[in-house]
């Protein structure tokens, strides 16, 4: 199966030019009208200036392939593993089979295998353990010496004068960053370090100053490797293929995150990986002055997903959502739509899409709307699921960065649903499913929401219509929901299938000189004044080092 892809973080570190890849496009829609010479032809011009894309010298070799030139489609293969480019079985791969009886070609499928395994000592590989070390000592310095700590605030005196001190706390230190770049990693665990990237809004980063957050997922996480991405000494990787998402956030004066996937790390499958993003954020709060009501969240293709995911599973961060031709469904278990009420979602989709077609978009715009959520989707023609790689993504990104940034994370808003099967994600800001209980009955207001979608778009040709019906989510697991309200003082929740529940407070809610009041279907539970809970407040606080989401007690229930 030949598949085009430009993998973010194996980009050369020299930006290429959009106009310049518009000739591998170009090749492409030769190759699809099976006009091989032409196709050779442009992709050879394309690397007359570009030799390091790993995708477009796969598709080259491919071209080659069909038009019978066999000696320089291997060269073209070695040049993508070379460059980063994984096969797991490239044996199966029907583009290839008039190289099968080439001497060359069980080099060339273990070739593909070790490159897709992270074995191969191509050039990520060796571009990577080269940075490693350097960078890893220089994040231990910024450690040591800029890191804002718990530390640094005065603990002593009652807990509500505390609790105005992690309220105004802004006690962050300048560094030195390479050109407007952080190389930094994440500890999965004490064997896995995988790397990522920050930008800085600009050169002349104020630690006196909270700036907004940007989290950008990249896509193609099931081809992801554990090798360090070769995006070192340069944010080259970020001006190509997501320079859309840089330039804007540039333009607002954001921090921006580009985390890496590995196949076992990452946000869509398993949930191994999930907690990944929430702890780059929390680790980057003690590092920089970041807004915590200004923290949002986008990504192409999986990375799209992974945002969708984060709505659905894990929002507290987060003050709004959105993604680029995205399929929305969570992988590791339902797709609790209902949870979307909590926040917003905002979709730039093309109509030549196989990731999620046109119609499936427009059911599900139609059913978010009459459900009530804050759904946008920004449908744009004759494009395929590659969109940001055209210049015609930069004006939709505009768009997407204008609509996104007016929203504001309020954790303490009143209204709050949510429904989770697994309590790892049963948090949204101020409540927490502690415990389910999935033989009961469900509450009439607790429903599934799916919808088969059909046809489907071939990733192959754009222009292909398959004859394909599938179901938009996934239900794995039963599950349990919460409607929750509050209002001078007095929260009112209705469960299904759910056994124990805390909620969460802070002084923003509640008037703490006054009964708090609990209402569980129908029934008054708890009725009594609450204090500062010091232990809990500090505990939370450190966890988490938000100067806003502050939890000063709770109640179980």
């Amino acid at each position: 199966m030949r598949l085009f892809i430009i993998t973010l973080f194996l980009l050369p570190v020299i930006a290429v030019a959009q106009d310049h890849y518009a000739l591998i496009h170009k090749a492409d829609s030769f190759f699809q009208r099976k006009d091989y010479a032409m196709a050779v032809k442009l992709a050879d011009e394309f690397f007359t200036t570009d030799s390091s894309c790993d995708g477009c010298a796969y598709d080259a070799a491919t071209y080659n392939a069909w038009v019978g030139n066999k000696q320089k489609a291997i060269e073209y293969l070695r040049k993508a593993f070379y460059y980063g480019y994984g096969a797991g079985r490239l044996d199966l791969e029907t583009d290839f089979v008039s190289l099968h009886n080439e001497p060359e070609w069980p080099a060339l499928v273990q070739m593909g295998k070790d490159s897709y395994d992270g074995k191969l000592e191509n050039l990520p590989t060796i571009a990577g353990k080269a940075a490693r070390k350097k960078y890893m000592a220089w994040q231990k310095d910024w450690e040591t010496n800029n890191m804002a700590s718990f530390k640094d605030i005065d603990t002593n005196g009652t807990a509500a004068a505390v609790y105005k001190k992690l309220v105004a706390f802004n006690n962050y230190k300048p560094f030195t960053a390479i050109g407007r770049c952080l190389f930094l990693y994440y500890r999965a665990n004490d064997s896995v370090q995988i790397p990522y990237l920050v930008v800085l809004p600009s050169a002349q980063y104020n630690p006196a100053k909270k700036y907004p957050l940007l989290v950008v997922l990249h896509g193609a996480v099931g081809m992801a490797g554990t090798r360090p991405p070769y995006y070192i000494d340069s944010a080259g990787a970020i001006q190509s293929f997501h320079r859309h998402f840089n330039k804007y956030a540039a333009l607002h004066e954001m921090v921006t995150i580009y985390p890496v996937a590995t196949k076992q790390y990452n946000w869509m499958a398993p949930d191994d990986g999930f907690g990944e993003t929430p702890a780059i954020i929390n680790y980057l709060k003690h590092l920089m002055n970041i807004d915590d009501n200004s923290v949002y969240i986008t990504g192409h293709s999986n990375g799209a997903t992974g945002s969708f995911s984060y709505l659905m599973k894990a929002p507290s961060l987060f003050a709004a959502f959105s993604g680029m031709n995205t399929r929305p469904r969570v992988e590791t278990g339902g797709t609790f739509l209902p949870n979307a009420l909590n926040r917003s979602f905002y979709a730039i989709a093309t109509d030549k899409d196989y990731y999620f077609p046109p119609n499936g978009n427009d059911t599900l715009n139609k059913l978010a709307h009459d459900m009530g959520i804050d759904w946008t989707v920004d449908m744009h023609n004759g494009f395929p699921h590659w969109f940001p790689q055209f210049d015609a993504a930069d004006a939709p990104v505009g768009k997407m960065f204008d609509m996104m940034l007016v929203k504001k994370r309020n954790p303490f808003h009143t209204n709050i649903y949510w429904e989770c099967d697994d309590t790892t994600h049963g948090s949204c800001d101020w409540l927490q499913i502690t415990a389910l209980d999935t033989m009961q009955q469900p509450a009439s207001w607790h429903k599934q929401y799916n919808f088969a979608i059909h046809p489907w778009i071939s990733n192959e040709n754009p222009d292909s219509i398959l004859d394909i019906t599938k179901q938009a989510f996934n239900y794995p697991r039963r599950s349990g929901a919460v409607n929750a309200t509050y209002d001078s003082n007095v929260f009112t929740l209705e469960t299904s299938c759910v056994k124990n529940i805390r909620v969460l407070i802070s002084p923003p809610m509640v008037n703490l000189s006054k009964p708090v009041i609990v209402v569980i279907n129908g029934k008054t539970v708890f009725n009594k004044k609450l204090d500062y809970n010091k232990t809990f407040m500090l505990e939370n606080f450190v966890q988490n080092f938000d100067r806003v989401a502050i939890w000063v007690n709770y109640i179980d229930l």
